[in-house]
């Protein structure tokens, strides 16, 4: 994908992948420094969306450059994604957690297998590396629609958690 730009910058499109590679490590590195300012959840939609940032630029990229920073991006918005999805599971399942962490692990290794593969095959069938990234775009926005929900229903269950504990103390009683 990355030497069809023929802006005769030779080997800058081998390192796409180590530029990948080394964001999502520096990522995973600098993500105790976030998560000491910013919320699981909230780091997880940010790193969603830097993610689906850096796809929409690897899709619309028009140099190297471009392609590059697209690769960059993707890498460090989804350095946090999974292991910051493990602790906000276990954060909301509490003990029971281990009960059901073989369908997270299960899910992260069923979207693991198949974009990669649908991106594939959605490349050879139409003939453009760029069908198949719209496939990985599509995954992304998928994943951020997925993660407000949890947003919201993390907070749903806040608020109502909060209602009941002021309820239970006597200064607020609910509506007969």
């Amino acid at each position: 994908y990355a030497t069809r730009f023929g802006d005769g910058q030779g080997f800058l499109w081998a390192m796409g992948p180590s530029i990948f590679w080394a964001t999502l490590m520096a990522g995973r590195a600098a993500a105790p420094f976030v998560l000491r300012r910013v919320s699981e959840v909230k780091t997880v939609l940010g790193g969603l969306v830097l993610a689906a940032s850096g796809v929409s630029l690897l899709l619309t990229a028009t140099g190297m450059a471009g392609l590059l920073v697209g690769v960059a991006l993707a890498g460090a918005g989804l350095s946090s994604v999974y292991p910051t999805t493990w602790a906000v599971f276990s954060e909301y399942f509490g003990a029971r957690a281990s009960q059901k962490a073989g369908i997270i692990s299960a899910m992260g290794g069923l979207g693991g297998a198949t974009i990669p593969w649908a991106v594939g095959v959605a490349s050879t069938q139409f003939g453009s590396l760029r069908a198949g990234l719209l496939i990985a775009l599509l995954s992304s926005l998928a994943m951020i629609a997925l993660q407000l929900s949890i947003m919201f229903t993390l907070a749903r269950r806040s608020a109502v958690a909060g209602s009941k504990a002021t309820a239970a103390s006597g200064r607020w009683r609910a509506p007969s």
